[in-house]
C-alpha cells in the first residue's frame, strides 16, 4: 500500500508504504487509520482485512489483521466498518476506531455486495445484480433497511 502525497496533483510523491502480500486491495481511509481487505484469489493468498496506523504516513504500520472469506471492497462511517465478503455476505463491524478490539456486529449473508460506500445512515451497495440503497442508521441494533433498488440483468455475452 503506497501513500502519496497529493498537494500538487499534478506531481504525486511517495510519501510511505506498507508491503503485504500481492493481492486485489482496495483501501479507505478514517483518521489515522487505513483499512485494506486482501483478496487472496487474485494471487493464491491468504484473505484477510488489514488496519494500517498511517498517522505518520512516511512509516506506516500494520495494527491488527483478520481473516476473512472472500474479501472485495469495504467502507467505513464513524466507529462502524462495512466489509463485502463475498459468499460470505456483507459484514458490519462496530469499534472500527480501536483495531485491537473490532468486533462482528451483523452479517448479511443475503447481501452479496462487491462494494459500499456508506455516509451518515445511508448506504450505496454495487452487487453483480445491481446498485442498491440501504439505511443503516439502526445498524447497532443489527438492522439495515433497503430504500431503493436497480436491477441489473446479466450479460449473456
Amino acid at each position: 500500500m503506497y501513500i502519496m502525497d497529493a498537494s500538487d496533483p499534478g506531481n504525486l510523491k511517495e510519501q510511505g508504504r506498507i508491503d503485504h502480500v500481492q493481492s486485489c486491495d482496495p483501501v479507505v481511509v478514517q483518521g489515522d487509520l487505513a483499512y485494506v481487505t486482501l483478496q487472496g484469489s487474485c494471487f493464491n493468498q491468504a484473505n484477510r482485512l488489514e488496519i494500517i496506523d498511517v498517522a505518520d504516513p512516511t512509516e506506516p504500520q500494520l495494527i491488527k489483521d483478520y481473516v476473512l472469506q472472500e474479501p472485495f471492497g469495504l467502507g467505513v462511517d464513524g466507529d462502524t466498518l462495512f466489509v463485502c465478503d463475498g459468499a460470505a455476505g456483507l459484514k458490519v463491524y462496530k469499534n472500527a476506531r480501536d483495531p485491537e478490539k473490532l468486533e462482528l456486529l451483523k452479517q448479511f449473508a443475503d447481501i452479496q455486495a462487491r462494494d459500499i460506500i456508506p455516509y451518515a445512515g445511508t448506504a450505496i451497495v454495487i452487487a453483480e445484480n445491481g446498485f442498491f440503497q440501504y439505511d443503516y442508521s439502526n445498524i447497532e441494533n443489527g438492522e439495515m433497511t433497503l430504500l431503493s433498488e436497480i436491477l441489473v440483468e446479466p450479460d449473456d455475452d
